[in-house]
Protein backbone atom coordinates (compact mmCIF):
# COMPACT_ATOMS: atom_id res chain seq x y z
CA UNK A 1 0.00 0.00 0.00
CA UNK A 2 1.33 3.44 -0.91
CA UNK A 3 1.13 5.98 2.08
CA UNK A 4 -0.86 9.02 1.74
CA UNK A 5 2.04 10.97 1.40
CA UNK A 6 3.20 9.22 -2.34
CA UNK A 7 -0.63 9.10 -3.46
CA UNK A 8 -0.82 12.47 -3.07
CA UNK A 9 2.52 13.42 -4.81
CA UNK A 10 0.93 10.76 -7.97
CA UNK A 11 -2.05 12.95 -8.08
CA UNK A 12 0.00 15.97 -8.67
CA UNK A 13 1.96 14.59 -11.05
CA UNK A 14 -0.97 13.30 -13.54
CA UNK A 15 -2.54 16.15 -13.23
CA UNK A 16 0.17 18.55 -14.41
CA UNK A 17 0.37 15.96 -16.98
CA UNK A 18 -3.01 16.73 -17.87
CA UNK A 19 -4.19 13.24 -17.09
CA UNK A 20 -7.43 13.75 -14.66
CA UNK A 21 -8.25 10.76 -12.09
CA UNK A 22 -11.26 9.27 -12.56
CA UNK A 23 -13.03 10.22 -9.08
CA UNK A 24 -13.12 7.14 -6.88
CA UNK A 25 -16.01 5.01 -6.43
CA UNK A 26 -17.06 3.81 -3.37
CA UNK A 27 -18.47 0.01 -3.50
CA UNK A 28 -20.76 -1.22 -1.47
CA UNK A 29 -20.20 -4.62 -0.67
CA UNK A 30 -23.07 -7.03 -0.11
CA UNK A 31 -22.15 -10.04 2.67
CA UNK A 32 -23.66 -13.19 1.42
CA UNK A 33 -23.60 -16.23 4.11
CA UNK A 34 -22.49 -19.58 3.42
CA UNK A 35 -23.83 -22.79 4.27
CA UNK A 36 -21.07 -22.88 6.66
CA UNK A 37 -22.14 -19.98 8.07
CA UNK A 38 -18.77 -18.07 6.73
CA UNK A 39 -19.70 -14.75 5.28
CA UNK A 40 -18.53 -14.18 1.52
CA UNK A 41 -18.71 -10.50 0.51
CA UNK A 42 -19.55 -9.36 -3.34
CA UNK A 43 -20.04 -6.26 -5.25
CA UNK A 44 -23.19 -7.70 -6.59
CA UNK A 45 -24.77 -11.23 -6.95
CA UNK A 46 -23.96 -11.49 -10.34
CA UNK A 47 -21.22 -12.93 -12.66
CA UNK A 48 -18.37 -10.98 -13.16
CA UNK A 49 -18.76 -8.98 -9.52
CA UNK A 50 -15.61 -9.22 -7.35
CA UNK A 51 -16.03 -11.62 -3.81
CA UNK A 52 -13.74 -11.96 -1.17
CA UNK A 53 -13.52 -13.21 2.01
CA UNK A 54 -12.89 -10.87 5.22
CA UNK A 55 -10.25 -11.98 7.64
CA UNK A 56 -9.98 -11.26 11.27
CA UNK A 57 -7.00 -8.99 10.40
CA UNK A 58 -10.04 -6.84 8.35
CA UNK A 59 -7.61 -7.81 4.87
CA UNK A 60 -10.00 -9.15 1.96
CA UNK A 61 -8.85 -12.28 0.36
CA UNK A 62 -10.32 -13.00 -3.66
CA UNK A 63 -12.27 -16.13 -3.25
CA UNK A 64 -11.26 -19.13 -5.23
CA UNK A 65 -13.27 -21.84 -5.66
CA UNK A 66 -17.23 -23.33 -5.11
CA UNK A 67 -19.22 -22.07 -2.39
CA UNK A 68 -22.09 -23.13 -1.53
CA UNK A 69 -24.98 -20.38 -0.12
CA UNK A 70 -27.13 -20.82 2.80
CA UNK A 71 -30.03 -20.46 0.54
CA UNK A 72 -28.44 -23.60 -1.23
CA UNK A 73 -27.42 -21.26 -4.08
CA UNK A 74 -23.67 -22.34 -6.03
CA UNK A 75 -21.14 -19.54 -6.51
CA UNK A 76 -18.15 -20.33 -8.73
CA UNK A 77 -14.82 -17.36 -7.85
CA UNK A 78 -11.69 -17.07 -9.89
CA UNK A 79 -9.43 -14.95 -8.59
CA UNK A 80 -12.11 -13.11 -6.41
CA UNK A 81 -14.49 -12.86 -9.53
CA UNK A 82 -17.31 -14.68 -10.05
CA UNK A 83 -17.61 -16.93 -12.98
CA UNK A 84 -20.84 -18.84 -12.38
CA UNK A 85 -23.86 -18.67 -10.37
CA UNK A 86 -25.86 -22.14 -10.06
CA UNK A 87 -29.41 -21.76 -8.52
CA UNK A 88 -30.35 -24.26 -6.06
CA UNK A 89 -31.04 -27.84 -7.49
CA UNK A 90 -34.41 -28.87 -7.15
CA UNK A 91 -35.73 -32.09 -6.61
CA UNK A 92 -37.52 -33.77 -9.80
CA UNK A 93 -40.73 -35.01 -9.36
CA UNK A 94 -40.68 -38.68 -9.57
CA UNK A 95 -43.50 -39.58 -12.38
CA UNK A 96 -46.38 -41.35 -11.45
CA UNK A 97 -46.04 -44.92 -11.21
CA UNK A 98 -48.06 -48.18 -11.50
CA UNK A 99 -48.04 -48.24 -7.45
CA UNK A 100 -50.02 -44.73 -7.63
CA UNK A 101 -52.22 -45.91 -10.18
CA UNK A 102 -53.11 -48.70 -8.65
CA UNK A 103 -54.27 -47.21 -5.51
CA UNK A 104 -55.87 -44.54 -7.23
CA UNK A 105 -58.03 -47.73 -8.74
CA UNK A 106 -58.53 -48.78 -4.94
CA UNK A 107 -59.99 -45.27 -3.96
CA UNK A 108 -62.20 -45.54 -7.22
CA UNK A 109 -63.25 -48.79 -6.69
CA UNK A 110 -63.54 -47.82 -2.48
CA UNK A 111 -66.06 -44.98 -3.19
CA UNK A 112 -67.84 -46.70 -5.44
CA UNK A 113 -68.64 -48.91 -2.87
CA UNK A 114 -69.21 -46.31 -0.41
CA UNK A 115 -72.11 -45.06 -2.75
CA UNK A 116 -73.91 -47.85 -3.06
CA UNK A 117 -74.16 -48.14 0.18
CA UNK A 118 -75.31 -45.00 0.75
CA UNK A 119 -77.94 -45.84 -2.05
CA UNK A 120 -78.69 -48.90 0.20
CA UNK A 121 -79.34 -46.85 3.26
CA UNK A 122 -81.03 -44.61 1.66
CA UNK A 123 -83.68 -46.98 0.25
CA UNK A 124 -83.87 -48.71 3.60
CA UNK A 125 -84.29 -45.88 5.59
CA UNK A 126 -87.30 -45.08 2.89
CA UNK A 127 -88.63 -48.72 3.59
CA UNK A 128 -88.69 -48.56 7.28
CA UNK A 129 -90.51 -45.32 7.16
CA UNK A 130 -93.04 -46.53 5.22
CA UNK A 131 -92.87 -49.43 7.49
CA UNK A 132 -93.58 -47.70 10.62
CA UNK A 133 -96.12 -45.86 9.26
CA UNK A 134 -98.13 -48.91 8.14
CA UNK A 135 -97.11 -50.70 12.01
CA UNK A 136 -99.01 -47.09 13.26
CA UNK A 137 -102.67 -47.92 11.37
CA UNK A 138 -102.25 -51.23 12.31
CA UNK A 139 -101.83 -50.27 16.23
CA UNK A 140 -104.65 -47.63 16.22
CA UNK A 141 -106.65 -50.45 13.97
CA UNK A 142 -105.76 -52.74 17.26
CA UNK A 143 -106.67 -50.57 19.68
CA UNK A 144 -110.27 -49.13 18.50
CA UNK A 145 -111.16 -53.08 18.12
CA UNK A 146 -109.95 -53.89 21.79
CA UNK A 147 -112.41 -51.28 23.26
CA UNK A 148 -114.84 -52.25 21.52
CA UNK A 149 -114.57 -55.72 22.43
CA UNK A 150 -114.44 -54.72 26.10
CA UNK A 151 -117.89 -53.23 25.13
CA UNK A 152 -118.87 -55.87 23.88
CA UNK A 153 -118.29 -58.36 26.80
CA UNK A 154 -119.87 -55.73 28.82
CA UNK A 155 -122.93 -55.35 27.09
CA UNK A 156 -123.19 -59.13 27.13
CA UNK A 157 -123.14 -59.09 31.17
CA UNK A 158 -125.78 -56.88 31.15
CA UNK A 159 -128.69 -58.92 29.27
CA UNK A 160 -130.56 -60.87 31.24
CA UNK A 161 -130.59 -64.40 30.60
CA UNK A 162 -133.60 -66.51 31.68
CA UNK A 163 -132.81 -70.12 32.69
CA UNK A 164 -134.34 -73.30 34.10
CA UNK A 165 -132.88 -74.22 37.78
CA UNK A 166 -131.96 -77.38 36.83
CA UNK A 167 -130.08 -75.80 33.65
CA UNK A 168 -127.81 -73.75 35.51
CA UNK A 169 -124.10 -75.18 36.29
CA UNK A 170 -122.37 -75.32 39.94
CA UNK A 171 -120.31 -71.64 39.07
CA UNK A 172 -123.70 -69.93 37.91
CA UNK A 173 -125.44 -71.31 40.90
CA UNK A 174 -122.53 -69.86 43.36
CA UNK A 175 -122.47 -66.39 41.49
CA UNK A 176 -126.29 -66.10 42.18
CA UNK A 177 -126.31 -67.07 46.07
CA UNK A 178 -123.22 -64.67 45.84
CA UNK A 179 -124.86 -62.39 44.82
CA UNK A 180 -128.22 -62.93 47.05
CA UNK A 181 -130.57 -63.12 43.60
CA UNK A 182 -131.47 -66.34 44.24
CA UNK A 183 -132.55 -68.05 47.25
CA UNK A 184 -132.23 -71.74 47.27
Amino acid sequence: MLSKETKDALKSALLKLGIDLPATQVVKLEDVTLIDGTMLSVDKMEVGAMATFTGADGVAVPAEGEFELADGTKVICMAGVITEIKPKEVEAQPEPTESVESDMKAILSRLEALEKNYATKQNLEAQLSETKKGLQVALSAIESIDKNSVALSLESNNKKVEKNYNDLTPLELFKLRKQNKFVG
